[in-house]
C-alpha cells in the first residue's frame, strides 16, 4: 500500500480487506480478527491489551 490509496473493510460475511478496488489476502483466523478489531475501533486508539484479548 502506498500513501493515497482507499482502503475499506468488509466486516458483514467474511473479512475483507479491499485496497484500491482489489481485495487483498488474509491468511488465517488471528490476522481476520486482527483486521476487524481495528476496523471497528476506526478512529480511536487500540491498547495492544485489546488486541491481546481479541487475538
Amino acid at each position: 500500500m502506498t500513501n493515497g490509496d482507499r482502503v475499506h473493510v468488509r466486516l458483514l460475511g467474511p473479512v475483507e480487506l479491499i485496497v484500491d478496488g482489489q481485495s487483498m489476502p488474509l491468511r488465517g483466523p488471528k490476522i481476520r480478527a486482527l483486521i476487524a478489531a481495528t476496523a471497528l475501533m476506526a478512529g480511536r486508539p487500540v491498547s495492544t491489551r485489546h488486541l491481546h484479548q481479541v487475538l
